[in-house]
């Protein structure tokens, strides 16, 4: 294995390499000519810098083992601590390659991160929204419908499953030896295509300059606003074109339960719908997603003497519920409705290709502008197994 020092060397001599052919006139008169010898070693570029960063953390760990400090002198964390998106991308060794070819024309090639999931300690399974000190300066609404349904992964582009659409039970009491009654099921194949949710974000290139502003720009934009649109495609999804078929948009969903006309009436709505799923579709609903808005309205109930119903502003709860299950308030559902269901259970988001994030600065003309183009992308399908387990309560029209 050759040492951390021989590695480094490589690195810096192919890299050195690179910017005398760009900038060496005479031996590549033409720009084309001076491309096609930068871009032949670009291979030998990358695979040296995967080198030498397996031999730096062959040399940390043996570091750690040894003295409890890395190559660098820094101690071993007492726990791990997952990566952000940003981090994942600005650490990795594709994309500090291109950082000091700031001046040339460069694609990063897709780099896949990992999809972090926080926990919020009110609400566990829901990541809450997290202001970037110093970066965000705009707020997004708290990103929480994804966390509620199961996650998965997928193969192909499509998936397939059957769904009961009916069933006939004749089942009876028969005499000895005498014919038996034929029960039948109704069984509907449906087949649900991953969707591409997408963005890019420009730059001025001074950004790989600074690797902590790269990280706090990836995180706070590029993947909230990706997030977001995703989240809206699972709840409000058209189902046409390049939309997904969100949770709304389904055939097959519980009863509309509407509500009358006092506050009282918008809770009782709610626990009829409850009702409603468990004896038609014999599962239990899990969450509760609702409107700030609709959700003040009931908080601020009150009773006849003027005691607010749920206890009031000092009660001590241990996070928003109504009727026993976990309330879910978020913008992203329109004032007005109310959707019960069985999220965990019953519906499932799976991926195809989890988020990968490229850098160019060849994007239409931001090379002669000193512009850098981030880009990230998601491939993902809803499966709905029960749309019977879903049902929305609105007012009455």
């Amino acid at each position: 294995m050759p040492t951390l020092k021989q590695c480094q060397d490589k690195v810096q001599g192919l890299i050195a390499q690179q910017k005398s052919i760009l900038d060496d006139e005479n031996a590549y008169p033409s720009w084309l000519e001076r491309k096609n010898a930068f871009q032949a070693i670009e291979t030998d570029v990358k695979v040296a810098m995967e080198q030498l960063a397996a031999v730096k953390g062959v040399a940390d760990m043996e570091k750690l083992f040894e003295g409890g400090t890395d190559a660098q002198g820094v101690s071993a964390p007492a726990e791990k601590t997952a990566k952000s998106l940003g981090q994942q991308l600005t650490e990795h060794a594709d994309f500090q390659a291109i950082t000091s070819r700031k001046g040339s024309r460069f694609t990063s090639g897709a780099i896949a991160v990992k999809d972090l999931t926080v926990t919020d300690p009110v609400r566990p399974g829901v990541r809450p929204n997290t202001q970037l000190p110093g970066v965000i300066d705009i707020r997004f609404r708290p990103l929480t419908i994804r966390q509620l349904l199961l996650g998965g992964s997928m193969a192909g582009t499509s998936v397939s499953y059957l769904v009961e659409t009916g069933a006939t039970n004749a089942a009876a009491a028969v005499a000895q030896g005498g014919l038996k009654p034929e029960s039948s099921l109704q069984l509907d194949s449906v087949i649900e295509t991953a969707k591409k949710v997408a963005t890019t974000l420009t730059t001025p290139d001074e950004i790989l300059d600074d690797i902590s502003y790269a990280t706090s720009y990836i995180d706070g934009r590029l993947r909230t606003f990706v997030d977001l649109t995703t989240e809206d495609q699972l709840l409000n999804g058209s189902g046409t074109g390049s939309n997904l078929r969100g949770l709304l948009n389904r055939t097959g969903l519980a009863t509309t339960v509407q509500i009358g006309a006092s506050d009282d009436d918008r809770i009782a709505a709610i626990f009829r719908q409850m009702t409603a799923i468990r004896t038609t579709s014999w599962i239990d609903p899990d969450a509760i997603l609702i409107n700030p808005a609709d959700w003040q309205t009931i908080q601020l109930s009150k009773d006849a003497d003027g005691r607010y119903i749920g206890g009031g502003p000092f009660s001590a709860a241990a996070g928003p519920s109504l009727w026993g299950l976990p309330v879910v308030s978020t913008p992203a559902i329109a004032q007005g409705k109310t959707l019960i269901g069985a999220f965990g259970s019953c519906a499932q988001v799976l991926q195809r290709t989890g988020l990968t994030v490229e850098a160019t600065n060849t994007n239409e003309d931001d090379f002669v502008h000193n512009r850098v183009t981030f880009r990230a992308e998601e491939r993902v399908a809803l499966c709905v197994y029960r749309p019977g387990a879903f049902g929305l309560v609105t007012p009455a029209s």
